[in-house]
């Protein structure tokens, strides 16, 4: 992620970083990656997205400013 963030900074892009919803990320886990963004000067271009709410909400009590994206859908069905 520190590279990505990087790459992102030189080009100048707005990166999307999805949080998945597999359960697996603790607030710990949350906080790390929000410090991350911070660290890397990306605070307001990045937007933090998730089929999760409480992971968005996690990051809006880190940052009350984050931009975030609440991702709804119908899963595919491939059978």
């Amino acid at each position: 992620m520190n590279d990505f963030l990087t790459i992102c900074k030189l080009l100048g892009l707005k990166p999307y970083i999805e949080l998945k919803d597999n359960g697996a990320y603790t607030n710990a886990q949350i906080k790390q990656i929000v410090d991350m963004v911070q660290r890397h000067g990306m605070k307001e271009n990045s937007t933090y997205i998730s089929f999760n709410a409480d992971y968005l909400q996690a990051i809006k009590e880190l940052d009350s400013k984050a931009r975030l994206g609440f991702l709804k859908g119908a899963q595919a069905n491939y059978t």
